[in-house]
């Protein structure tokens, strides 16, 4: 299985995978089950951070 390579989170020592995912505010999911299988599979490929920050709108 693919696993994600790891490194240095800046002077923190943490090692973090080189990719991240993020989630979706409520009512932008289509599914919430498959939302579920993608963050299982990446965590099973070696994804150790996410993003959970807010989710910001610009109006233009």
């Amino acid at each position: 299985m693919f696993k994600l390579e790891r490194r240095r989170l800046g002077r923190t020592g943490y090692q973090v995978s080189i990719l991240t995912i993020g989630g979706c505010g409520p009512g932008i999911c289509p599914d919430a089950e498959m939302g579920v299988k993608a963050v299982q599979d990446a965590i099973a490929r070696g994804l150790n951070m996410l993003d959970i920050a807010p989710a910001t709108v610009r109006q233009s």
